[in-house]
């Protein structure tokens, strides 16, 4: 057939569709109209493997299923034994396509991670990656001692409040017992009656 080291060809063509969508029922015509145009370019260009740009599959599809153009003028490109077809004036994207550089997410990701560092790793020498293990294992370390500390701190800061909360109702009481007697001179004082009692 075609050689793979043939020259670049570029042409433009008015493709015919009306006896192709014809031949087939209203609600399949505007997907014959692709295939007549794939066919129509593989004919005429020689070659087997064509693409259709999202231009020309727009206008192709424009009216919906049933109403296709009869006919429509496209730029065809033939590159690597590929034809690509376009809408005329619209421009061509590369055939390259172009790589994504997504970061995976999930237990994909994890794996990734650690596969690249274990890779940085092997460049190191093995003191340099003790040094590592051993900060790692300190931060964990320290990161426990921390929480031990927040839970003893806790723990007797509900013990001050509870002996704050005993200290400050046992002075209530003394004050109230003050405010009674201030009130009542005529009522002996507690404390009066427990030295007369000693001293009897």
């Amino acid at each position: 057939m075609v050689d793979k080291t043939q020259p670049r060809l570029e042409r433009t063509y008015t493709i015919p569709l009306r006896r192709e969508i014809l031949k087939v029922p209203r609600y399949k015509r505007a997907k014959k109209a692709v295939t007549a145009v794939k066919q129509f370019l593989s004919k005429h260009m020689k070659s087997e493997d064509v693409r259709i740009g999202s231009q020309l599959n727009e206008e192709l599809w424009k009216h919906g299923i049933k109403n296709p153009p009869t006919k429509i003028r496209v730029i065809a490109i033939r590159e690597k034994n590929i034809i690509r077809a376009e809408k005329e004036g619209a421009t061509f994207k590369s055939l390259e396509a172009k790589k994504k550089s997504e970061v995976a997410t999930g237990l994909k990701g994890k794996l990734q991670s650690m596969v690249q560092s274990t890779k940085e790793d092997k460049g190191k020498s093995i003191e340099e990656l003790t040094g590592d293990i051993e900060e790692k294992v300190s931060t964990e370390v320290n990161l426990e001692q921390k929480e031990e500390n927040s839970e003893v701190e806790k723990a007797n800061s509900e013990e001050q409040k509870e002996e704050n909360s005993e200290v400050e109702k046992a002075n209530s009481e003394e004050q109230k017992e003050k405010v009674k007697e201030e009130s009542n001179p005529k009522v002996k004082k507690e404390s009066e009656v427990k030295e007369e009692a000693k001293e009897n």
